[in-house]
């Protein structure tokens, strides 16, 4: 229906718009209205309580009127029943809709002056062009008015929907629309409540043939629109896969060349110190050669000198035998003895010079063997440095080889990262809001799951109902609620209720009999601009009682005063008032979330509570109990939970459970309990609540993202 209304809104503006049964202004129609700044509007509401509501919510508008009025075909008496329900308060029995109201009963009726809903048209400032009827029966309102209808372009009414036998009576959508289209105005869509056999039915004039047309051609564009949007989304989506595919991959590649990189300069380090130890390894064999050489040519210079020794030693041999042969010669001449001892000296001689020479002989072989030890040790020295140079260039032309092969895979990187940076830039230039917008709902979504973090990281204190919250919102969308609070101490569960987006807070009331604590609940109020808030300096009990009472920091328990006893700085009295008389405030005498904290007197606030939990006025508790039952800090868990089945309520949850931390024992001490009743239980079933809330969410998603408008262009 939404888009049929924009489509609507487009095609016939809402130059005046009349709505009848404007409820406590927090209804869709309502909140619309004021949404798209409609000028003139007058809003009419039966209900005295409602029309209070209806007061504080809806500011003052230039063009606006609010009228409390009850409507009906003609302006007489009529009878006006009050509904337990205030929805179906009205000129409709509440007993009538029973067959899908189980539950619904007449609390009140009231002899009523009526209106018409002709009168009503009559004195709108501006003609009413929209007319919305949010009430039971609107066939019977709009059959009083059918002479002003011809100059209405657009009627919302509601009507009972579904296949019920109620459907075919004046309150059904059959019998609305068959008289409607007598009237000249064609039917588009139904859009259940809640409540899927009541909803709201659309209509608009359906004057000449081109009319109708375009209407088709607006729907067949509006359809073909959705689809483009949703080939557009996709087409969105696909490009913020490949652009972040291409930063993944540059990403990969960046890496790649920086490893590519490192690696270059580790080969190249390599390449250099295989240079350095090569020079070393030459210049060391150059040295060792050399010392070699001038070993050996040390050692050939000392053989030559002893071969010189040797050969001056065979020369005076040489004249040594000379002279003797000489001698003897002469000897000969003279033949004596003498010659003879001459003789044998030498042939002593003769075999010392054959000593010499062999010793010479052996001398020159071992000058020949160290000249060719040397030339050897040369060019073995010379081969190894040869092999060692020729293995440090083979080494070095496959480093090259590897620092080309690095050069090249850093080229093709370079050029890849290029064509995906280019690819990249493409894809961020074609990107639109809505990739934007998603790339918006990624940075708030880790700033939520940082926020989440530090916050689950917080020590939890009292006022910690994070999660009570999350629970419970899915059962009270789009639903303002009554909140109670007995024991508020200086109001922070309140205040984080009341700060929360998920929970909208119609009407409060806030007990706290400390007078300390009052003193700081109130200046804490004092900055909430709920008109409907309200503080109380008492106590809750079961019966009106004047009871005594001991703080002891955010702990207040009641004492018994000792007769006699002097008192104390810390003690303090107050009255104590139960909670079936306070229902009378409540608007409906209904509450739908109870939280109780009073230290252990939590069955006596109970105790004052049973009229309320018998009809089971009350949605839910948030309730604090304990395990020990010899405890007196929190109330027994079994008691409490044996008081409240018998009134028909069941556990929903549990928060906050809290072991014996005084006796360091892993025993559990206490926690809160929330419980829920049957009826608010059958009337919310778990899948239908979630499967809501899911929607609901994914609505408000839809509406925060930057999206195309939905609204065609006109042909």
């Amino acid at each position: 229906m939404p888009l049929w209304l924009d489509l609507l809104r487009t095609l016939h503006p809402p130059c005046g718009v009349l709505l009848v049964g404007a409820g406590d202004g927090a209804s869709p129609w309502v909140q619309r209205l004021m949404q798209w700044e409609t000028r003139h509007v007058t809003l009419v509401e039966g209900d005295e309580t409602q029309f209070r509501h209806l007061h504080g919510h809806v500011p003052e508008r230039h063009g606006w009127q609010l009228r409390q009025e009850v409507v009906a075909a003609e302006a007489t008496s009529v009878t006006y029943h009050q509904a337990n329900l205030s929805l179906e308060s009205g000129l409709l029995e509440p007993e009538s809709l029973r067959s899908i109201w189980p539950h619904l009963a007449t609390r009140l009726t009231s002899t009523r002056r009526a209106t018409t809903l002709e009168a009503l048209m009559r004195e709108c400032d501006a003609p009413p062009n929209w007319l919305v009827v949010d009430c039971l029966p609107a066939l019977a309102l709009l059959q009083g008015a059918a002479e002003r209808l011809q100059g209405v372009e657009v009627i919302a009414a509601r009507v009972l929907l579904g296949t019920d036998p109620l459907t075919a009576g004046p309150a059904g959508q059959q019998a609305l629309q068959a008289w409607l289209e007598t009237q000249g105005f064609r039917y588009l869509e139904a859009e259940s409540e809640r409540h899927p056999a009541i909803g709201h039915a659309l209509f608009v004039r359906d004057t000449p043939a081109r009319l109708r047309e375009t209407v088709e051609r607006l729907a067949e564009a509006t359809r073909h629109q959705h689809q483009m949007t949703a080939e557009w989304v996709a087409l969105q989506m696909h490009s913020a896969d490949q652009a972040e595919t291409a930063r993944a991959e540059i990403a990969r590649l960046t890496e790649a060349h920086t490893a590519a990189e490192a690696l270059a300069r580790a080969q190249q380090q390599h390449i250099e110190q295989l240079q350095h130890a090569a020079a070393q390894a030459a210049a060391q064999a150059a040295t060792e050669a050399t010392t070699t050489q001038r070993a050996h040519a040390d050692e050939i210079a000392r053989l030559t000198k002893a071969q010189e020794a040797a050969d001056k030693l065979a020369a005076d041999r040489h004249r040594l035998i000379t002279q003797l042969r000489q001698a003897a010669i002469q000897a000969d001449t003279t033949a004596t003895a003498q010659a003879r001892a001459h003789a044998d000296e030498v042939a002593r001689l003769t075999e010392a010079h054959t000593a010499a020479e062999a010793l010479a002989r052996a001398q020159q072989q071992h000058i020949e063997q160290l000249q060719y030890a040397a030339t050897q040790a040369a060019a073995q020295a010379t081969t190894e440095a040869t092999t060692t140079q020729r293995a440090h260039a083979d080494e070095i032309a496959r480093l090259t080889k590897a620092q080309e092969a690095a050069d090249k895979l850093a080229a093709d990187r370079h050029r890849l990262i290029t064509q995906l940076r280019q690819a990249a830039v493409q894809a961020d230039t074609t990107a639109t809001a809505q990739a934007r917008a998603h790339a918006d709902e990624v940075a708030r979504l880790e700033r939520a799951s940082q926020k989440a973090e530090q916050e689950a990281n917080r020590p939890r204190g009292d006022a910690d109902i994070d999660d009570l919250i999350h629970d419970i919102s899915a059962y009270f969308t789009e639903r303002s609620l009554t909140y109670v609070d007995v024991g508020a101490y200086v109001g922070d569960v309140f205040l984080k209720l009341a700060g929360s987006r998920q929970i909208k807070i119609r009407e409060a009331h806030l007990y706290e009999p400390n007078p300390t604590s009052y003193q700081t609940l109130t200046t804490k109020l004092e900055s909430c601009r709920l008109p409907t808030l309200h503080a109380y300096h008492l106590a809750v009990g079961a019966q009106p009682a004047l009871l005594h009472f001991n703080a002891a920091q955010s702990m207040t328990r009641v004492v018994e005063p000792e007769p006699g006893s002097p008192q104390v700085s810390n003690t303090f009295t107050a009255q104590s008032v139960s909670l079936d008389e306070q229902a009378r405030l409540f608007t409906d005498q209904k509450i739908n979330l109870l939280k109780i904290d009073v230290e252990g007197r939590e069955l006596d606030v109970l105790t004052g509570a049973t009229e309320l939990l018998q009809a089971q006025r009350i949605d839910m508790l948030y309730i604090e109990v304990g395990f020990n039952c010899h405890g007196t800090q929190q109330s027994y868990f079994a008691d409490i939970d044996r008081f409240l089945q018998d009134k028909g309520y069941r556990v929903f949850r549990v928060y906050e459970q809290m072991n014996e931390w005084t006796e360091d024992s892993p025993l559990l001490r206490r926690c809160n309990v929330a419980y829920m009743s049957e009826r608010f239980a059958r009337a919310n079933p778990s899948k239908l609540t979630r499967r809501l809330r899911t929607l609901q969410e994914e609505l408000d998603r839809l509406k925060s993202a930057s999206t195309p408008p939905l609204t065609p262009a006109l042909p």
